[in-house]
C-alpha cells in the first residue's frame, strides 16, 4: 500500500530500524536549536509555509524537522523492528519531518526526569530521542502521552553554509524555540502564529520569488 506524504512516497506498513540517532550526534552544534519559518516566496512543496525545528546547525551543515506537516499515517501502521506499540498510542499521528531519509524515524518529546541513552537535550524541556522504549507496549500506561511527543518520518538537511545562504536570501525567518508551538498549536495555524509571535504581520510579507537554493 502506498501513501503520499507531502512530497514523499511511503510504503505501508513501514519497517523502521532502531538506532537512528548517529547522524544527529555526529554533528557539532554551533547554535542553540531554533525555529525556521518559511517565507511565502519559498515555493518548494516540501517547505512551503512550513515551520522547521533546527536541531543542529554548524559549519558542516544543518539538520531539522518540519513541525507542521502531519502525515496520513498512524503510529500503529508502522512496523518497528522488535517493538510492539502501546495500544494507547496506536492512533497517534506520524509527522512528515522532511524529504531526506523517510525511512528514518525521529522521536521528539518533552523531557523526562531521567535521560536515556541516545537522547539529545535540545533545551526548553525538549528531547530528541532514538530510544524506542517510550513507545513500547508494557504493563501500565504508556510512558508518553500523545500530547507529549511527535514521531517524525524523515528530516530536512542542509549542506555546509547552505542554510546560512537561504536565510541571507530571505527564504526563511528565524524564531525562538517554543515547546508550546510544537505541541499545543494546530498545524494549520502554526506558520501564521509563529510569525505573529516575532512581531510580524504574515499578510505584509513579500511574496516575490526569492533566490533560495531549494
Amino acid at each position: 500500500m502506498l501513501a503520499k506524504v507531502k512530497g514523499c512516497i511511503l510504503l505501508l506498513p513501514l519497517t523502521i530500524p532502531i538506532g537512528w540517532g548517529s547522524f544527529f550526534i555526529a554533528k557539532k552544534i554551533m547554535t542553540k536549536p531554533y525555529l525556521l519559518v518559511a517565507m511565502p516566496q519559498l515555493t518548494d512543496p516540501n517547505f512551503n509555509r512550513t515551520v522547521v525545528l533546527v536541531a543542529s546547525h554548524s559549519q558542516e551543515g544543518a539538520f531539522g524537522l518540519v513541525l507542521n506537516r502531519p502525515a496520513e499515517v498512524k503510529l500503529g501502521k508502522l512496523e518497528i523492528s522488535n517493538l510492539k506499540i502501546h495500544e494507547a498510542l496506536q492512533n497517534t499521528t506520524v509527522w512528515f519531518g522532511g524529504p531526506c531519509s523517510p525511512e528514518r524515524i525521529w522521536l521528539l518529546h518533552r523531557k523526562d526526569t531521567i535521560q536515556k541513552e541516545g537522547e539529545i537535550v535540545l533545551g526548553r524541556g525538549l528531547v530528541l530521542s532514538s530510544s524506542s522504549e517510550w513507545l513500547e507496549a508494557k504493563d501500565g500506561p504508556p510512558k508518553l502521552e500523545p500530547d507529549q511527543f511527535h514521531l517524525f518520518s524523515g528530516h530536512a538537511e542542509w549542506t555546509s553554509r547552505q542554510l546560512d545562504k537561504e536565510i541571507q536570501y530571505s527564504s526563511w525567518l528565524t524564531a525562538p524555540l517554543d515547546p508550546e508551538v510544537i505541541f499545543a498549536t494546530p498545524p494549520e495555524k502554526m506558520w501564521e502564529q509563529v510569525i505573529r509571535r516575532i512581531g510580524i504581520n504574515p499578510h505584509q510579507l513579500a511574496t516575490e520569488t526569492s533566490q533560495e537554493l531549494h
